[in-house]
This record gives structure tokens, C-alpha cells and sequence, in this order.
């Protein structure tokens, strides 16, 4: 298909170039063949002859019925002569100028419509008269046979070339004309008599040259002996043929390549066989156990301290600093051999809360404060530049005037804009800056609330498995421990008659609650 196409492209080109060839020979043809006629025409327009003595325009206008009766076969020399061009334009717009003029192959007498004075050219007149257009040259005879040669431009207007001699611009730029040859001889040769005819032999019809420029027959052609009139070929036609053929060459060659590889490529197993290689697969990590889910807050759990020991066990903690507590615990424990008494964690975890609340505050306040400076660097930025902008055009408003003036409104509008631009940037950060805020304080207050709100692991001995956790610090108790009721929480008491009972107040709140 791309073939084809490709191939009709090449011959719609082909035809293309041949019509415009065509075309252009056509009009190079015509041209010339209407430059041929017009100068055809101008010739039979223009006359040239000779006349003795130096005439006027009405002893001219007497003789054009016989010019050629004027003047004797012989010229003397110094004698008075005239010579006379004239120009029949009848109804056509035409009108010509003589260029150039030679008497004997000598410097030119005549130069575009001007004569050259001298002792042998006297004077040039132009008139028109009835439609035809008179130029008397009045000279002296410089010898005893004289030829001139003169070369006249045609013109296609009217009185456009009348005593044109030193004018400027040059005549008859704007308008088409030709050059008419003229030449004349003195004294006038009579023809020689005409010899009788003889009979020419019979002529046969021409053979056509061969041009190695427009013809090529290669030499392993089978037409390559005979004339190229009969089979040869242009050879522009020859290289394109010959292209042809290789691309049609490597259009094949590319299209069984396509065609090999796709059926190695469909065949690539049977060809080329795989070496399948046995991988051993990673078994799956066996099932993590489930987190055993927190019990009811309703359950009563009765803890014996008269011992004042705690069971050896892993506490989960839920933070770095809670696990270094502890490890100093258990060493203190160890040196000692005694059991650390009963304290609770909760003014220390408030504390580092509050730490970590305080360095969020810093970093935050921190951040504002070089905001505004960066702020307040490009506010100061831009109120020097329009200063120097002001002092710049004040001072070029003298020498300017208006045109300064205008500029300067036109910089105070940019710089309007820019600061437009700016306070709409700040404000876009303060947005920003404030939303950044309010998004620290909610974290704050998650954080606040996962650490005040999950089971403590702190030191206290009911704390004895995971499933046993009812404490004052699960989801219930804590609309008392943001009212202000966590200093009421601290203290236990120990008695040998109930093992777990809690002094009254705020705990005894909590256990009425969670029925602890």
C-alpha cells in the first residue's frame, strides 16, 4: 500500500514537472515570437535615408515620396548633407529614441537622444508631424563613402521620447519597448544581376543528431546499438528508472527480512527452547496472632496488695521514655533486692507532654518570625526600587516632557500591580501559615488524647496481663481527667481486710462508673 502510494506520488510529480516545463517553454516561445513581431512591426516602421544640403521640416515633408532620388552615387568630400530618420506610428502609441549612432565604424555621434557637436555634426532636430515623428541631422561629409549604423528603442507610448537629451529620470522606464537595428550606406550600391537557377540534386529527409546531453543508451541495454532518436532515453529518465529499480530492490530485501524475523519470532520456542529453571518459593510467614481485644470496662478486678511485690512479666510500653523508666526500675530492683514502691507516671508523662508541646510552639513561633522577615525584605525591596524608579523618571520628566510622563504612569501601574501581587502572595502565606497552625493543634490534640486515653503502662501492680486492664485511664475516666481530677487518682490505700479498697474522692467516682 505505502508501495503504491508512493509510486503514485513519483508519477504525479513526473507530470507535474513535464506540464511545467511545457508551460514555461510555451512562454519563453511566445514571448520571444511577440518580441519577434513588435520588432518586426518597428522595423517597417522606422526609416533611415540621406539627402544633400542642409533642408528643413517642409523641404523633408516635400521629398518623402522618392528619399532614395536625393542622393548621388558619389559623396564629396566636405560637402553639406542631411540625414533624415523618421517613424510612421499612424494610430499606434509608439515613440523612439535613438541610442546610439556610428558614421565608419568612429566614435558614435549620437548618444541617447543627444548629438555630439563637432566640426563635421552640425545640429539634431525632432518634430512630428501627421503622425509621424522627423529627426534631421545636419553634418558634413567626413568622406567619400560613408555607412552608418544606428540603434533606435521603440517604445510603446506617445511624445514620450521627444528632446529627451540631458533629461533626468531616464525615459521609458515604465513602459515595454524594443531595440530596432538601422543601417545605411553612401553611395548606394546597386544590387548584382541575378544568376539563372541550378537544378539542386534530390535532398533526403535529415537524420537527428545524437546529443549525449538530451539521449542515453546504456551499454547493457539490449537497444544500446541503435540510435537514440529510435529507443533511447533522456537522462534524467534513465537515473530515475534506474532508482526505481533499487528501490524496489530494497523493498523486497526489507520485506522478507520482516517476513523471516516474524516467523522466527512466531517459531522462537521450537527454535531457540527456553531453560526452564527450577526456583524454590519462599513459604508464606505463618499468620501473625490476633491482638487480643481490651475486656469490659465493667469488670471488677480485686488486687491484694499487703505483699507489696509485682510478678515478673513484659509490660508493653507504648513509649521510649516509659521503656527507660522501666529498665531503671528493674536494675534499681535488682542492686537493692527490694520492690520500688508505688508511684504514679502521670506528673512525669504530663511533663514530657508538655515538653514536646513547648519545642512545637518554638519551631512554630520560629517560622512565623521568618516569614515575616521575608516578607517585610521584599516589601523594603520594593519600596527601593520604586523610589529609584520615581528619582529616575523625575529626573527624565525635564528632558522627555510628556513622552516622560507617560512612561512614568505606565511604571506606576506596574508597580501598583507588583504590590497587588505581593500583599496577595502574604496573604496567601498568613492562609497558609494559619492553616499549618490549626493542623499542629489538632495534632497536638490527638496526641494529647492517644497518650491520655489508652491503658497506661506505668508501675502499678493490678496490672497483670493484658486482658486484665481496667484502669482509671481508659476512655470513661477521661471526662475527669480534662475536668481537673487528676491529682485526685494518685494515692492508694492498702488494707488487709479488703486488699483493694480506694480512699474516697475522686477514685471512688471512677469505680462507681467502671464498677472497679
Amino acid at each position: 500500500m505505502c508501495f503504491s502510494n508512493f509510486l503514485l506520488l513519483l508519477i504525479l510529480f513526473l507530470l507535474h514537472f513535464q506540464m511545467a516545463k511545457h508551460s514555461e517553454q510555451l512562454r519563453r516561445t511566445s514571448n520571444l515570437s511577440f518580441r519577434k513581431q513588435r520588432q518586426i512591426v518597428a522595423e517597417k516602421m522606422l526609416d533611415i535615408w540621406c539627402t544633400a544640403g542642409h533642408i528643413s521640416l517642409q523641404q523633408v515633408a516635400m521629398m518623402r515620396g522618392s528619399p532614395s532620388s536625393n542622393c548621388k552615387n558619389s559623396i564629396v568630400f566636405g560637402q553639406l548633407y542631411t540625414l533624415v530618420i523618421e517613424m510612421h506610428f499612424n494610430e499606434q502609441q509608439m515613440d523612439f529614441l535613438l541610442e546610439e549612432c556610428l558614421c565608419n565604424q568612429l566614435p558614435p555621434f549620437v548618444g541617447n537622444g543627444c548629438l555630439h557637436r563637432s566640426n563635421l555634426w552640425v545640429d539634431m532636430t525632432e518634430t512630428v508631424v501627421d503622425r509621424t515623428k522627423f529627426v534631421l541631422i545636419h553634418f558634413v561629409a567626413p568622406a567619400i563613402s560613408l555607412h552608418f549604423e544606428c540603434r533606435a528603442r521603440v517604445y510603446q507610448c506617445f511624445g514620450c521620447c521627444q528632446n529627451v537629451c540631458n533629461r533626468s529620470p531616464p525615459v521609458g522606464i515604465a513602459f515595454p519597448s524594443t531595440v530596432v537595428p538601422l543601417s545605411f550606406s553612401l553611395p548606394l550600391l546597386l544590387p548584382p544581376p541575378a544568376s539563372p537557377p541550378v537544378p539542386l540534386p534530390p535532398l533526403s529527409p535529415p537524420v537527428p543528431p545524437l546529443r549525449s546531453s538530451d539521449c542515453f543508451s546504456p551499454f547493457f541495454l539490449p537497444f544500446a546499438s541503435l540510435s537514440c532518436s529510435d529507443f533511447g532515453l533522456p537522462i534524467w529518465a534513465f537515473w530515475l528508472i534506474l532508482f526505481l529499480i533499487v528501490l524496489l530492490f530494497l523493498l523486497f530485501f526489507c520485506c522478507l527480512l520482516s517476513l523471516c524475523y516474524g516467523i522466527a519470532w512466531r517459531f522462537r520456542d521450537k527454535i531457540w527452547p527456553r531453560k526452564v529453571t527450577k526456583i524454590e518459593e519462599i513459604r508464606a510467614l505463618p499468620p501473625l496472632s490476633p491482638v487480643p481485644s481490651s475486656h469490659s470496662l465493667h469488670r471488677t478486678v480485686v488486687v491484694n496488695e499487703s505483699s507489696q511485690t509485682v510478678p515478673q512479666q513484659s509490660v508493653p510500653w507504648d513509649s521510649e521514655w516509659e521503656a527507660q523508666q522501666n529498665q531503671r526500675k528493674k536494675g534499681w530492683e535488682t542492686e537493692r533486692h527490694v520492690e520500688m514502691p508505688l508511684r504514679d507516671l502521670a506528673k512525669e508523662k504530663s511533663r514530657a507532654i508538655d515538653q514536646v508541646w513547648w519545642r512545637l510552639e518554638e519551631e512554630t513561633k520560629k517560622e512565623e518570625e521568618e516569614i515575616e522577615e521575608t516578607v517585610r525584605t521584599e516589601w523594603r525591596e520594593g519600596g527601593d526600587e520604586k523610589w529609584l524608579g520615581s528619582n529616575e523618571w523625575a529626573g527624565g520628566d525635564n528632558q522627555r516632557g510628556g513622552r516622560a510622563w507617560e512612561e512614568a504612569e505606565r511604571q506606576r501601574q506596574m508597580e501598583t500591580e507588583r504590590q497587588r501581587q505581593m500583599e496577595t502572595e502574604r496573604q496567601r502565606q498568613m492562609e497558609t501559615e494559619r492553616q499549618r497552625k490549626m493542623e499542629g493543634q489538632r495534632q497536638k490534640q490527638h496526641y494529647v488524647t492517644e497518650n491520655w486515653s489508652r491503658p497506661a503502662a506505668s508501675a502499678d501492680r493490678f496490672h497483670l496481663s493484658p486482658t486484665q486492664w481496667t484502669t482509671h485511664f481508659g476512655k470513661e475516666p477521661m471526662e475527669g481527667v480534662l475536668g481537673g481530677e487528676e491529682e485526685e487518682r494518685m494515692e492508694w490505700r492498702t488494707t488487709e481486710a479488703n486488699g483493694g479498697a480506694v480512699r474516697e474522692g475522686g477514685m471512688t467516682k471512677y469505680r462507681q462508673k467502671s464498677t472497679f
